[in-house]
């Protein structure tokens, strides 16, 4: 079984989170103006975790939620360029990855769209060591 997740956005604003298994779907909506999503399941349709769960079982998203909730809204580009460099207190991995099980791993890429300004801003490689640069979509 393949279960994708897919984040999507309209020129309105409007985000959601499509969670996916094969012939099913199911849709989150920001709660707080914002979305957080990593590798697990978060709706309860497919069993999602809660938010205290995920701090032990999805501790990338839990640890996106944190910085994001700490910073002014509306947010900016920077916050988001902020929780997608963030690192687990101590070690090099969190929601920025460089190992994983003490192996060597790392984020290939992290973007920022803003479907109103048909942009989008990349950083290839760890987002903590590479500048996110702007592509227009249109």
């Amino acid at each position: 079984m393949l279960g994708l997740n897919y984040t999507i956005g309209d020129r309105a604003g409007h985000v959601a989170c499509v969670e996916s298994i094969p012939r099913e779907i199911a849709v989150l909506e920001p709660e707080e103006g914002f979305l957080v999503h990593a590798n697990a399941y978060h709706h309860d349709y497919f069993g999602g975790l809660s938010e205290e769960q995920q701090r032990t079982h999805d501790p990338r998203a839990y640890l996106a939620r944190r910085v994001l909730r700490r910073r002014q809204k509306p947010l900016t580009r920077q916050d988001i360029y902020a929780a997608q460099r963030a690192h687990f207190p101590g070690q090099d991995t969190g929601v920025c990855v460089h190992t994983v099980y003490d192996k060597p791993s790392m984020t290939l890429l992290s973007f920022v769209a803003d479907v109103r300004q048909q942009t989008l801003w990349a950083a290839y490689g760890s987002p903590c060591e590479h500048r996110f640069l702007p592509y227009r979509l249109a």
